[in-house]
């Protein structure tokens, strides 16, 4: 086998604009090869997601308090939104939620636990939404929930403490003294 090439009559399909029947665009692909999925995507709702989301992490553990945590902040998860669709949910609706946390909580100290419950909520919400996106081929994009921050992690006024033995004190001591 020698190598060969030669050059076939015409110009390439990259140097003609698309018609959408002969020569499509990319755009055109995506949208003919999703054609049959319309129903399917338009129709997936957070809730489902969530549902999905849930089993999935349960199938992954054997621990019964964790199956129970993951029921549980599913079943919290799927309130707010079960109803609305992958499509039609807005990150004002998820910000909006996240938000919604800290309704009612003036002491700084029961704030901050707030911030952290919404935080990983926040962040379930996403792995559940993301997760059937990437199982169902939906294609979003931008995916609204991207753009939701966490919550600023603050400075924590019950730092660890390390507690020292007489030995290590006097090490410490003695290292500080050179």
């Amino acid at each position: 086998g020698a190598y060969s090439e030669r050059t076939l009559p015409g110009v390439a399909d990259d140097m003609l604009l698309a018609n959408g029947r002969d020569i499509i665009s990319f755009d055109q692909a995506v949208q003919k090869a999703t054609a049959g999925l319309k129903g399917v995507v338009e129709d997936q709702k957070v809730g489902d997601a969530i549902n999905e989301w849930r089993d999935w992490k349960i199938n992954s553990t054997d621990n019964p308090t964790r199956q129970t945590n993951l029921r549980s902040e599913a079943r919290r998860l799927a309130e707010p939104f079960g109803n609305s669709t992958l499509k039609k949910i807005s990150a004002r609706q998820i910000e909006d939620w996240h938000r919604s946390f800290l309704d009612g909580y003036e002491d700084p100290a029961k704030r901050r636990k707030r911030r952290a419950t919404a935080n990983r909520s926040l962040s379930y919400l996403k792995a559940a939404l993301n997760r059937a996106c990437d199982m169902h081929g939906i294609h979003i994009d931008p995916r609204p929930w991207a753009r939701v921050k966490l919550f600023a992690k603050e400075e924590s006024f019950g730092k660890r403490v390390i507690v020292l033995t007489e030995v290590q004190e006097k090490a410490l001591v003695e290292a500080a003294e050179d």
